[in-house]
């Protein structure tokens, strides 16, 4: 388990570090991203509402069910807001914690891969396709994660298929790292073992 855990460690750093430059570096996000132009009008408004924090959707589910031909019909036109994520409580603007739980849970996440790899080696051959396996896992989460915003909270494609980008890059250095740590014969292996 130690060699998974730092195949892990490792596979996280690097995939953070990643993140980092594809975020505040790249211009692939900025490219689709949008703005509202008078951003202190509508967060006015979200603060007059009282809400808490908190994911939103209107029309919303009440709606839905006292008045559902007017919310129909205002899906048909097109005006609604099927996704929102409301923040009323004060956050470090400098994301110090956020960015050590991102951390955290990207070696997590490295260390699992390390041991599914790990479980799938004896059928894989070779660097490639460990490499490959691990895009597998990853593809596994773009289907069932980034896809389901789209088909169901109707992000914009275009949208997520920058996340996925990152994903798949991401992951592409990590099981890089994870095959190549995992697959290191340790400082005088080849003499113990030709001992032995």
């Amino acid at each position: 388990m130690r060699k998974t855990i730092v195949a892990g460690l490792l596979a996280g750093l690097a995939i953070f570090i990643w993140n980092s430059v594809a975020w505040m570096a790249l211009p692939h996000h900025r490219m689709v991203g949008k703005e509202v132009s008078d951003s202190g009008v509508v967060l006015d408004f979200l603060k007059s509402q009282d809400l808490e924090t908190g994911v939103y959707f209107f029309p919303g589910m009440t709606e839905m069910q006292t008045d559902q031909e007017k919310v129909m019909q205002i899906y048909r036109e097109g005006d609604f807001v099927p996704f929102m994520v409301y923040t009323g409580e004060p956050k470090d603007p400098m994301m110090v914690g956020t960015m050590i739980i991102g951390f955290i849970y990207l070696v997590l996440a490295g260390w699992l891969t390390a041991e599914l790899l790990t479980l799938a080696k004896p059928r894989l051959k070779g660097r490639g396709q460990e490499i490959l396996f691990v895009l597998g896992l990853a593809l596994f989460a773009t289907l069932t994660v980034h896809m389901t915003q789209v088909n169901w909270f109707y992000f914009p494609l275009s949208y997520v298929l920058m996340d996925i980008v990152d994903l798949l890059v991401g992951w592409l250095i990590g099981g890089f790292i994870i095959s190549w740590w995992l697959g290191r014969t340790p400082k005088g292996g080849e003499k113990v073992a030709a001992a032995a």
